[in-house]
């Protein structure tokens, strides 16, 4: 029985009571004792960044989860290894961060066929803007988040000529901090929720120290910045934050709530600073789900992300610190975002090697990424019967983001 025709009793989690009830009334106009099945959505397939232990290079590889198989290596590329990935439906954007600035497409139906490679680089940019991700709007219309830039470019993923590609930008330029004279607030990652681009920022100093964190808020019609009135005594309009420096992958949503992890300064000691704080995207209220310490016996793990099935349900990984016996050791914990209570340990069978990335499919597996010398690869859990999904799917390189495909 394969992995997602064994869910299909499970309708409620996924189907609305609306739709259940349809599904039941379309099944009482037959007389028939024939099962109605409804099945899940699921992805297609998945991918994943690698990427080798020393930096040195760096490939894409295809998961599936229903196979038990690893397709690769695709978009192999040596010299620099700093990459990423994000995917819209079917199509693949493969980006180069620093000191590349590209963004290559590719489609799931042709791997291997490059459909264009544009520059994220303005024609004055005397330095790597460092792009770090894409977030779609719509199919023609997404924001790349450029980490070493001030401006936020709103792009047209569908451009046949890469003049066509650019279509605007937003100012983050309030936000740069007073010790930086680098011009950026280094802003790490961004969602759309209610309409709304979320924009979470390290807003960094000279000596790479994070200074108080902010949310800069867009409205995606018309790409103005929206006054929160979060704090009444800054001049800023974004959403301050009680947590500092929110890393890549920082930022996700569920219904009507955005949820920010920050992880404290690299070398910094203060486990309050690393937190996952609940954003209302209406009302812009903040609240701080929990920070580090309520991890039974935490002496040095800071959080590192956090993914969410549901207000009772969602999980966090944390790593050790370059100060711990064994740093870089990762354990993923579930706990419950509207307590903030810690309801399960060491998830997964985590907490023996190091996790570079976790998220969720549509069908709420949590997908894992396990840095192992010997066995690095990607683990799947099912978030509904708490169990691990086959074995692991073992990678060349290390593993690191993991996007989907529909």
């Amino acid at each position: 029985m394969s992995i997602f025709s064994r869910r299909k009793h499970n309708v409620k989690r996924y189907l609305s009571i609306g739709l259940i009830s349809s599904a039941l009334l379309l099944a009482g106009c037959h007389d028939t004792d024939e099962e109605v099945i409804v099945l899940p959505p699921a992805p297609a397939s998945a991918l994943v960044q690698t990427f080798a232990p020393d930096y040195s290079s760096s490939e894409v590889a295809f998961l599936d989860i229903e196979e038990q198989s690893v397709a690769g290596a695709y978009y192999i590329k040596g010299l620099y290894a700093d990459h990423t990935i994000v995917t819209n439906g079917g199509d693949i954007y493969h980006i180069g961060r620093f000191g590349i600035d590209t963004i290559a497409k590719y489609t799931n139906e042709s791997r291997d066929e490059q459909v264009y490679s544009y520059t994220t680089q303005d024609s004055e940019d005397a330095s790597s803007r460092n792009p770090y991700t894409m977030v779609f709007a719509s199919d023609d219309k997404a924001y790349v988040i450029r980490y070493g830039s001030d401006k936020v470019w709103i792009v047209n993923p569908t451009a046949k000529n890469e003049e066509d590609f650019k279509i605007g930008q937003l100012d983050l330029s309030a936000y740069i901090s007073p010790d930086n004279s680098k011009g950026t607030p280094s802003p790490s990652d961004a969602v759309i929720s209610n309409g709304k681009l979320f924009i979470s920022m390290q807003r960094l100093t000279d000596d790479w120290l994070p200074t108080i964190t902010y949310v800069a808020v867009f409205d995606v019609a018309t790409d103005k910045e929206i006054e929160t009135n979060s704090n009444s005594d800054d001049n800023l309009m974004g959403i301050m934050l009680a947590g500092l420096n929110p890393l890549e992958h920082n930022i996700k949503t569920l219904g009507d709530k955005v949820y920010v992890t920050t992880s404290e300064a690299s070398f910094g000691t203060d486990l309050t600073n690393s937190k996952i704080e609940e954003i209302d995207s209406s009302t812009y209220a903040v609240r701080v789900v929990l920070d580090a310490t309520a991890i039974a016996d935490n002496e040095s793990a800071k959080i590192k992300g956090s993914v969410f099935v549901s207000s009772t349900q969602a999980y966090l990984y944390a790593s050790q610190s370059f100060t711990h016996p064994e740093p870089d050791v990762s354990t993923i914990y579930e706990f419950n975002p509207t307590t903030g209570k810690i309801t399960a340990n060491n998830v997964a069978s985590s907490g023996i090697e190091t996790i570079s990335f976790i998220d969720l499919d549509s069908d709420n597996f949590l997908w894992i990424s396990a840095v192992n010398p010997a066995t690095p690869g990607v683990d799947v859990f099912d978030t509904l019967k708490k169990e691990m999904v086959g074995t692991r799917l073992l990678t060349e390189l290390n593993p690191g983001t993991i996007r989907f495909l529909k």
